[in-house]
């Protein structure tokens, strides 16, 4: 009598053709990676990468899901979410990022860069400033939100844009 072991669920990629074709040509050239826990009776990690819309949403581009969150799950999905996009170049997500398109540049997420920023820079005004730079959709408005952190922080009176 042969033994044969159940199969086990390791993950799951999806990337649909419509959102992969609308955000190539539709989208910025920029995405976001995020992932979060599965709680409850299917316990695992989704994975998740967004790019941004002309209305400046997020917009699905492809999701894992995943028993467990690891290096090698990270750098499965980064492949082939490259494969699927068709890039040659990706800005993206630390580790996984470093081995698959070693020389991408990252960034973290607004909200964790403001966890270490409350503790040097108190106060709403300059929480809020940090936020519009976050959002602006341009550079010119990042720069002037910027600027009003500096000239905030510097004692100056802060000018509009």
């Amino acid at each position: 009598m042969i033994k044969i072991e159940a199969p086990y669920f390791q993950r799951l990629y999806v990337c649909l053709d419509a959102y992969r074709k609308d955000f190539l040509a539709r989208c910025r050239p920029i995405i976001g990676v995020y992932e979060c826990h599965l709680k409850g009776i299917f316990q695992g990690q989704f994975l998740v990468v967004v790019g941004i819309n002309a209305n400046y949403n997020i917009y699905p581009i492809a999701y894992v899901v995943a028993k467990l969150e690891t290096k090698e799950t990270w750098c499965w999905f980064l492949q082939l979410l490259i494969e699927d996009l068709g890039l040659v170049s990706v800005h993206g997500l630390d580790v996984a990022f470093d081995l698959v398109v070693p020389k991408a540049a990252h960034s973290w997420c607004v909200r964790h860069l403001y966890g270490n920023f409350k503790t040097l820079h108190k106060g709403k005004v300059l929480k809020d400033l940090l936020w519009n730079a976050a959002k602006a959709p341009n550079v010119a408005e990042f720069e002037c939100e910027m600027n009003k952190m500096k000239e905030l922080e510097s004692g100056e009176a802060a000018h509009d844009c």
